[in-house]
């Protein structure tokens, strides 16, 4: 069998892009694939042009590490990079025995101290949906949502059932 030679000035850039008109575009609904792609590009903007051969474990650690003040962008940004790695060593298109830098750097546990709303932070505490906002949810809100999204939320409203058991139940 012909072996075909790994492209030597293969880039980040490329494999992203690679990732994003090969897999995203073939495997997620156009709107998630667009938004997973333009999140990575963001992500790597100032390493498009780096070598994906010369892509090492301190890079990754330091561009997630930047990223650890978001951590849920920073948590999707490496689950999709690797995801892509994987996509190019599959094509061929970086060597076999790169490692997954991706998949291997922890860069610390990516936790949330919740969002910001108005400068601060309001934390990761939990509270109930006041009378009104579930009004609001149900009477203005829903139609928003897509119908598996507005069945998730129906049932979580009528049985108080937490996110991951229900994405669990069969």
């Amino acid at each position: 069998p012909i072996v075909p030679e790994v492209d030597a000035g293969y880039t980040l850039g490329q494999l992203v892009d690679d990732y994003g008109s090969g897999y995203l575009a073939r495997r997620r609904e156009p709107k998630g694939a667009k938004a997973v792609h333009q999140r990575l590009k963001n992500a790597i903007k100032d390493h498009a042009d780096m070598p994906a051969g010369a892509i090492n474990r301190r890079f990754v650690f330091d561009l997630i590490e930047g990223l650890s003040d978001r951590p849920v962008l920073a948590g999707s940004v490496k689950t999709e990079l690797a995801a892509a790695w994987d996509y190019a060593l599959d094509a061929g298109r970086i060597p076999d025995e790169m490692p997954n830098w991706w998949r291997l750097v922890a860069a610390r546990k990516l936790r949330s101290m919740g969002a910001v709303r108005d400068g601060e932070r309001k934390g990761t505490a939990k509270r109930v949906l006041s009378d009104a906002e579930i009004k609001t949810l149900l009477v203005a809100d829903m139609a928003r949502f897509s119908q598996q999204v507005q069945d998730f939320l129906m049932i979580q409203l009528w049985t108080c059932t937490r996110g991951a058991e229900i994405v669990q139940m069969r």
